[in-house]
């Protein structure tokens, strides 16, 4: 038997839509998700190879 059902779901994924948002955006996208990977210690640097953009950090950017 399965517990949880929409809401639930709804839930757990509403901390991450603005990551999702960012994901479907081109050039930008490989850039947020190497940054949040740096910033939680899985990665050493976040850099990115063009034709990508790389992610500038400004004050109050949190992943």
């Amino acid at each position: 038997m399965q517990s949880g059902g929409y809401d639930d779901a709804r839930d757990a994924l509403l901390p991450y839509l603005p990551l999702i948002n960012f994901e479907q955006q081109a050039r930008i996208a490989l850039a947020v998700r190497k940054e949040c990977f740096r910033e939680r210690g899985f990665i050493k640097d976040s850099g990115v190879r063009p034709p990508a953009t790389p992610f500038r950090r400004s004050s109050g950017t949190e992943c």
